[in-house]
Parts: C-alpha cells; structure tokens; sequence
C-alpha cells in the first residue's frame, strides 16, 4: 500500500497476528509517499 510519511499507524501492532514490514521511499528518490509491504506469519 501507498502511505504519506505521516501516516504511521500502519506499522502499529496487530493483537494477535506476527507482521513483517518492509517501508520504501515512493516513488523512488521522492520522500512524497511511502510504500508499505506486509507480511503476515502463517504457522502450519
């Protein structure tokens, strides 16, 4: 997803769920918006 910087509350933690975050400058060389990946753990 696409954040403006300020918007933080996406990297908050979430009750009962494991999330790896990876945050990028976007577009590249900008500091305009941030791009956000997330990753949930899935356990077997």
């Amino acid at each position: 997803m696409i954040v403006t910087p300020e918007n933080v509350d996406i990297l908050n933690r979430q009750k009962g769920m494991t999330l790896l975050s990876l945050v990028t400058c976007y577009p590249e060389r900008s500091n305009q918006f941030r791009l956000v990946v997330q990753a949930k753990q899935i356990y077997d």
